[in-house]
């Protein structure tokens, strides 16, 4: 069993702008969250087909970090780097919602 931590962020995009908050993400955040230590495992759309504008999709996007250590290390310099903050800044006008949640192999802890 490998040390990892596993961040979800889900993001409902508005109806018509999923293309547009996944390219933003793609373009904007996965380059700089690699730079914290983040691994982009999956990115997934639900519901998994191409709608007209009048509905929206979740995106997922499922990350991984190295253990403890790597889930400190992308908090902390996530907290001193302002371009985390303009970017969801910039994302929210596009988005219905969004959270992230954490996660790591439950026989650790339960």
């Amino acid at each position: 069993m490998t040390d990892e931590v596993f961040v979800l962020d889900r993001i409902t995009a508005q109806p018509g702008q999923a293309r547009a908050v996944l390219d933003a993400y793609m373009a904007n955040y996965v380059p700089n969250a690699a730079e914290r230590g983040m691994t982009l495992r999956h990115s997934w759309v639900n519901p998994p087909l191409a709608l007209n504008g009048s509905h929206s999709h979740t995106l997922t996007f499922i990350w991984s970090v190295a253990g403890t250590p790597g889930w400190w290390q992308m908090r902390l310099t996530a907290a001193f780097d302002p371009s985390v903050g303009a970017f969801w800044a910039a994302l929210k006008p596009l988005i219905i919602e969004r959270f992230r949640t954490f996660h790591e192999e439950a026989s650790k802890h339960v």
